[in-house]
């Protein structure tokens, strides 16, 4: 990542000589996400300020809505979930205008962990349940399949046992043809469901299908 962060720094140097101020939006959102992944986040947050403001400037809405997403992410991974759901929200806004049913799913999908972070799981699983319907209409199986994983957790949460594994099934039967990580993440979640039902014989057969893949 310091590579890239040198690498980027001369770009954008080279932007600034060139008096190219548009140029300068995606050097500096890719700082942001080298930033990010180094765990530097108040300077992710100033790179992906400075791409947003120069993207709004020159009137790239779909800039703004990557960097309102970017910033939504840093937000929640420093543990700040209101200022995270604001900015998805504003991404959501722009994705809504636009009829980007994938990009509004995604957001949905955000917006609704940060919920659950908060402790909302009603508040949640209702925008998980609109993230299903975007999910389904631009035929995202993988994302589907998360969703549903999502919803299950919310209704786990809700203390809706049974609607919880239902929704865990649903993922899990997805998840078999397609994503065998996934596959074994959602296999946990549904064994500590049947554990807490009591049902140690499922959960035991859930956890040791998890532990062969």
């Amino acid at each position: 990542y310091t590579k890239a962060l040198e690498y980027c720094n001369q770009a954008l140097s080279i932007r600034r000589e060139l008096n190219d101020e548009r140029g300068t939006a995606p050097i500096l959102n890719s700082m942001g996400n080298a930033y990010g992944d180094m765990g530097q986040y108040e300077q992710a947050l100033n790179s992906y300020n400075q791409s947003q403001a120069v993207y709004e400037k020159f009137g790239n809405a779909n800039g703004q809505a990557v960097e309102f997403n970017n910033l939504g992410f840093i937000y929640s991974a420093l543990g700040d979930y209101e200022k995270a759901i604001e900015l998805y929200n504003k991404a959501l806004e722009i994705f809504r205008k636009q009829g980007n049913q994938f990009r509004q799913a995604i957001t949905l999908n955000n917006i609704a962990v940060n919920y659950s972070d908060l402790g909302d799981f009603k508040k949640a699983l209702e925008i998980n349940q609109e993230a299903l319907k975007f999910r389904i209409a631009s035929s995202d199986s993988e994302g589907e399949a998360t969703t549903y994983n999502n919803i299950a957790s919310c209704y786990s949460h809700l203390g809706e046992k049974q609607k919880s594994l239902e929704y865990y099934k649903r993922s899990i039967d997805i998840h078999r043809t397609r994503n065998p990580r996934q596959l074994a993440s959602s296999l946990r979640n549904m064994g500590g469901v049947y554990h807490e039902l009591g049902e140690n014989q499922r959960a035991t057969e859930c956890l040791n299908e998890a532990l062969e893949i």
